[in-house]
């Protein structure tokens, strides 16, 4: 993909030492996230990428940051929905293997949680 063919979009983070940035095809099908100076996990536990869409919030899974120093990790993502339709990210430290649900907004366990 060219830059031009990109939405390049640098989230909000107010929260968190964390940044966001999210780079969407023009299509609306694919996307990818990319987040950088995340804190080391705490022992014993790892991240959980959680996406939302209106009302829904879906699990993408668990990861440590794959560039350990910089805190860097990033994500391509194509939902059945299109990735146009998210309008939230967030990212919550669990226990290795990840939760099924989301924790509540005010837990502590959440590094990031923003808005697209």
């Amino acid at each position: 993909m060219e830059r031009a063919d990109l939405k390049v979009q640098d989230l909000p983070t107010p929260e968190s030492e964390a940044r966001v940035r999210v780079y969407e095809a023009r299509e609306g099908d694919v996307g990818m996230v990319v987040f950088d100076k995340l804190p080391d996990p705490p022992e014993g536990q790892e991240y959980q990428l959680w996406m939302g869409y209106g009302d829904e919030v879906e699990n993408e899974g668990t990861f440590v940051p794959t560039d350990p120093e910089r805190g860097s990790y990033h994500k391509l993502l194509s939902p059945p929905q299109g990735f146009a339709e998210y309008d939230y990210v967030g990212i919550s430290s669990n226990a290795e293997g990840g939760t099924e649900r989301p924790p509540p907004a005010s837990d502590p366990d959440w590094v990031v949680q923003t808005r697209l």
